[in-house]
């Protein structure tokens, strides 16, 4: 089969497999963000450098790197893990991009292929980098976290809040 007659579901899912091989294999990856979920913190166009991380080291805050049940690669910031005897490596992860106003659908934690460990932005005078695996990074990351868990719950409240009123 040709390069052009590759439909978009065939494409995002070599994609999503070619990630995950690089990733399992133990190699660093370099991805262009597209898209605005994650803005203000990655905008269309940062480069990102993804690693394979221990499922035990991922934190509150850290962004993720997923592939989705349809075979979508995001990127979205980790709110909140649970244990769950009914996902099949235990654990889900509740994910959402900064800029939407309610979480993902959980993800298993064996559809969690890494973390963004640094971020890269053009800027006028050059290339901006961000360590990601820096305590100031760790502490942001985290407080972001908390704050966009607590604008789900918030914007979810409003909405009740709404319904009864006009209900």
């Amino acid at each position: 089969m040709s390069m052009n007659s590759t439909s978009p579901y065939e494409t995002r899912s070599l994609s999503a497999v070619l990630a995950a091989e690089l990733l399992e294999a133990g190699h660093d990856l370099r991805v262009r963000v597209s898209g605005n979920s994650m803005r203000p913190f990655l905008k269309d166009g940062d480069v990102v450098t993804i690693r394979k991380t221990p499922l035990a080291a991922l934190k509150k805050g850290d962004i993720l790197f997923c592939r989705c049940d349809n075979d979508v690669l995001i990127l979205h910031r980790l709110l909140k893990t649970q244990n769950d005897g009914s996902a099949p490596d235990g654990m889900l992860f509740y994910i959402k991009g900064d800029a939407l106003d309610r979480m993902d659908s959980p993800v298993a934690a064996g559809q969690c292929l890494g973390k963004v460990v640094t971020a890269e932005r053009r800027a006028p005078r050059g290339v901006v980098l961000t360590d990601m695996l820096s305590s100031r990074s760790v502490i942001t990351n985290c407080l972001s976290a908390r704050y966009f868990r607590f604008r789900v719950v918030m914007v979810g409240c409003l909405a009740a809040l709404r319904r009864s009123l006009v209900g």
